[in-house]
């Protein structure tokens, strides 16, 4: 990887965390399934540090925005963290975040060697040709199982997270 490449690192939070969620969760019960044995309750995350890092790599990190919606609270932990070991932001619209997590990449575009979305829905398809279009990379990180397989075929990179950018915590339930 170019150590020279400046990028920019866009997370729709709720498509990965709900991913997770799901992916895991159900990987859980099928084990359980087949062991005949009553899974501890769990909850699952996005292990936010091995992502970044894996992503970011050797290259200058020009913006690392984090969205999500208002209606959904941001723990106060997550905040100290994301802004103290990334210099991260956290942007919080009424409602969707595609359409700003959208206008971020466009605007960047023009200041970025590459964009790197951290989402897996064909809703970010155009997006993908726009900055392919105006000589920006396109990359996309999610688990490729939940990703929209044209999403894969058409970006430039895509970065397959796996069991190992996940955190496993015991339920408080």
């Amino acid at each position: 990887m170019k150590t020279d490449q400046r990028i920019a690192v866009l997370i729709d939070s709720e498509n990965l965390e709900i991913t997770v969620q799901n992916l895991f969760l159900k990987k859980n019960k099928n084990k359980a399934k087949t062991t005949k044995k009553t899974p501890a309750k769990r909850v699952y995350y996005p292990e936010w540090k091995s992502i970044v890092n894996e992503i970011v790599q050797e290259r200058t990190v020009v913006r690392l925005v984090y969205y999500k919606k208002q209606s959904i609270q941001v723990n106060t932990k997550f905040e100290k963290f994301w802004s103290e070991e990334f210099n991260g932001e956290i942007r919080q619209p009424e409602k969707s975040v595609d359409p700003y997590l959208i206008i971020d990449a466009v605007t960047l575009a023009e200041k970025c060697d590459a964009i790197v979305i951290l989402a897996g829905d064909k809703d970010y398809l155009p997006l993908v040709w726009y900055l392919k279009s105006r000589g920006c990379r396109a990359e996309m990180a999610n688990f490729p199982e939940t990703t929209a397989k044209v999403v894969i075929e058409q970006v430039d990179v895509f970065h397959a997270l796996e069991k190992k950018h996940v955190l496993s915590l015991p339920a408080k339930y």
